[in-house]
């Protein structure tokens, strides 16, 4: 990123206070701008009074004590600081920027605004400068106690505003597995009572448990009783088995995090839709032994993991099977970082991972997976955020076209 203009100038008129111009001459400056002949710098950079309590570089300045410091006045403070070698320095680029504009010269009057303004600027800078300090000092301890907490949603935070970085195997360490599993806490319901009783609500650490079957559930309802109607902590939700129970959801979002949501032996079917749609927060998600059907239909929307948030997940073996939707292989595997995934003993079927791919904020690593796409071999791909390690791949011609799957062949009772 580059230093502020204003920073840079300040900088070089420190320079020629501390070394008598010995750094900065006028022959430095952009001579390669016609305004620059058109002004006339401080021939003799040496006359430039030089404190005596400075001294020559490479040694430690003497600290002064306070007894012997004497505060100058405001305006011999202000006049100390814009010494007329910065001044005209400043000039010179105010000029340069104002002919970048315009054919002619700046007159008197807006040259010497501009040059109350840089004044201004400059003496406000420092200030800024210990805002900005104290917000990236902020942000980097928040970082540290969200992996002390094992919060995703504030390490998702601490990536995208750039003040962390997951090491090299974060997402393959048992500690990345706790911050996507939700830690329950609340006790059993049951899942087929709660679908029919649609004014019940669960609570943070509740555990759905579902018997064979086919069940649908409006996403609107893991909605907790919470004023800002966001999804409880740490549900988990359970299954008899993914060629047991098939569990209508599609589009799940909050308006608030969702943290540590938990699926197991369960298949989920997104109803031509997307699985997850979290337009606002992050999502924290653990797949144990599920199957993810039905989120290729073709239209914008279709994507499994979407978040502007970030998501961190852990999938373990888990298939998300693409053909079962209107239009097969049209959905995304991916929208929106950062991300952070580790998938163990996975199937990847006709599902699309530009996504993935593109990858620029976060981690993904598959171990033991098989991919079955139309798209190129992802183990080729050359951005180092996504590994793989025993991984298998199976291309589908880009001309097949018997790719629709039933899924009444899995739940013959599914509408």
């Amino acid at each position: 990123m580059r230093p502020p203009l204003v920073l840079l100038l300040v900088f070089a008129g420190i320079a020629a206070g501390f070394f008598g111009g010995s750094l900065l001459r006028p022959s430095q400056l952009d001579s390669s701008s016609a305004v620059a002949e058109d002004l006339v710098l401080p021939t003799d950079t040496a006359a430039v009074e030089v404190s005596p309590e400075l001294v020559a570089p490479g040694d430690r300045p003497r600290e002064t004590p306070r007894s012997e410091r004497q505060e100058l006045a405001p305006e011999t403070a202000t006049a100390s600081l814009f010494s007329e070698f910065l001044m005209v320095r400043h000039k010179t680029e105010f000029t340069i920027g104002w002919k970048s504009e315009r054919a002619d010269l700046p007159g008197e009057g807006v040259v010497a605004t501009g040059a109350e303004d840089f004044r201004s600027e400059v003496l406000a800078l420092s200030r800024a400068l210990g805002v900005r300090a104290a917000v990236a000092q902020t942000k980097s301890e928040a970082s540290a106690q969200a992996l002390l907490d094992g919060s995703g949603k504030d390490i998702l935070r601490a990536i995208d505003d750039g003040v962390w970085a997951p090491p090299l195997g974060f997402v393959q360490d048992e500690a990345f597995a706790k911050i996507t599993t939700s830690r329950g806490g609340a006790g059993a319901v049951d899942g087929q009572a709660f679908v029919e009783n649609v004014k019940a609500r669960i609570d943070d650490g509740a555990v759905l448990t579902f018997g064979p079957g086919v069940y649908q559930l409006g996403e609107s309802r893991l909605r907790g009783r919470g004023p800002k109607n966001g999804i409880p902590k740490d549900v988990t939700i359970i299954g008899a088995g993914r060629d047991g129970t098939l569990l209508q959801i599609g589009d799940i979002g909050s308006r608030e995090d969702i943290e540590r949501i938990t699926f197991k032996n369960i298949s989920l079917d997104a109803q031509n839709n997307g699985l997850f749609d979290q337009r606002k927060g992050s999502l924290s998600i653990h797949l144990e032994a599920v199957r993810i059907v039905r989120f290729d239909a073709g239209h914008g929307g279709c994507t499994i993991f979407d978040s502007r948030g970030g998501t961190a997940v852990t999938a373990v073996n888990t298939e998300f099977m693409g053909g079962y939707g209107r239009q097969p292989g049209a959905g995304e595997f991916l929208d929106g970082e950062p991300f952070l995934g580790s998938f163990k003993n996975c199937v990847i079927e006709l599902a699309q991972l530009g996504g993935l791919n593109s990858l620029h904020q976060g981690q993904v690593h598959f171990d033991g997976c098989r991919f079955r796409l139309k798209g190129p071999d992802p183990r080729n791909w050359t951005n180092s955020r996504v590994t793989f390690a025993g991984c298998s791949y199976e291309p589908i011609p880009s001309d097949a076209s018997d790719l629709q799957k039933d899924l009444k062949n899995l739940f013959p009772d599914v509408r």
